[in-house]
């Protein structure tokens, strides 16, 4: 949808699949990650950066973990 240029229903489809996401996995799983970059990917598209720059912010915090990916994972560069 994104790609199609209708970020709004793209972000609502990303939050619904972060919400399933949310009931199967960790907050640190890699594809609750992933759904949340993708979110904030949408926010920064609608312009709404302030949103998008605090998700960013918080998936990479999370993914910098040793313990999640660390410093060279793809998921923490993709985030960065």
């Amino acid at each position: 949808l994104s790609n199609l240029g209708d970020h709004s229903a793209a972000l609502a489809e990303h939050r619904a699949v972060l919400a399933l996401y949310s009931r199967l996995y960790h907050a640190e799983h890699p594809d609750v990650l992933i759904s949340r970059r993708q979110i904030a990917n949408c926010l920064s598209s609608l312009e709404r950066h302030a949103e998008a720059l605090r998700e960013y912010r918080s998936v990479l915090a999370i993914a910098r973990r040793e313990s999640v990916h660390g410093e060279k994972h793809d998921t923490t560069l993709g985030a960065r």
